[in-house]
């Protein structure tokens, strides 16, 4: 095969000569799962509604769930996701339509990954201490 042109890369695996914790993989679970459901209630949490015709159903903040803890290869890996068929025009991701997502921004409603941030930067400290535990 002919070399390729342009940019390349290549993924090397690092591994770790010592343990990287002696934390249990069931307190890491635990706090793991804790942080989930911190993201599913958070993201369940209706901005105030502004002055409209539109009533609400609630279904979007009903509809935010958690799935694991649960290993994926070497991670440990939790989902949070929302099946609502509208959820990514409302409070979807960065990367999504920008006038779709800055329209409900100004109505109050943040993102998931804005949410996912928020709850993982407030779950860091907690985080550092159970990978310290033995």
């Amino acid at each position: 095969m002919p070399p390729r042109r342009g940019p390349q890369f290549r993924l090397i695996a690092v591994v770790p000569t010592q343990p990287v914790s002696r934390a249990r993989r069931g307190t890491i679970s635990a706090r793991l799962g804790k942080l989930g459901l911190d993201i599913v209630k958070a993201a369940a949490n209706y901005p105030t509604q502004q002055p409209t015709d539109y009533v609400r159903t609630g279904d979007l903040g009903k509809g935010w769930a958690k799935k694991g803890p649960m290993p994926r290869g070497s991670d440990l890996v939790v989902e949070v996701g929302n099946n609502e068929a509208y959820t990514g025009f409302v409070m979807g991701f960065r990367s999504g339509d920008r006038a779709q997502l800055d329209k409900f921004a100004d109505l109050g409603w943040r993102s998931i990954e804005d949410i996912g941030d928020e709850e993982i930067d407030r779950a860091r400290p907690d985080f550092a201490r159970v990978m310290q535990a033995r």
